[in-house]
């Protein structure tokens, strides 16, 4: 698994895991971003307020903005990341 950790500034110290095809965990970016609330259940809401296509389009080189990926671990669980 890669990460990338934030040295300084605001986010200093902060962690967000990343994919080896460049991908970054949807839940710890919002973790970062200070999300109120616990990131699966803002995550499922982002998801239902969006319309259809917002969170599942595909960027430019034909790549899906989303998916779900397992990182490794115990107890790991499918993750959403994004592009």
């Amino acid at each position: 698994m890669d990460q990338l950790t934030f040295q300084t500034g605001t986010f200093a110290g902060e962690t967000i895991r990343t994919t080896a095809d460049g991908y970054a965990s949807a839940y710890d970016i919002m973790k970062v971003a200070g999300v109120g609330r616990d990131a699966p259940t803002a995550w499922s809401e982002l998801k239902h307020r969006l319309p259809q296509n917002g969170v599942t389009s595909r960027t430019s080189n034909s790549r899906p903005l989303t998916k779900s990926f397992k990182f490794p671990g115990s107890g790991q669980r499918d993750t959403p990341v994004v592009s």
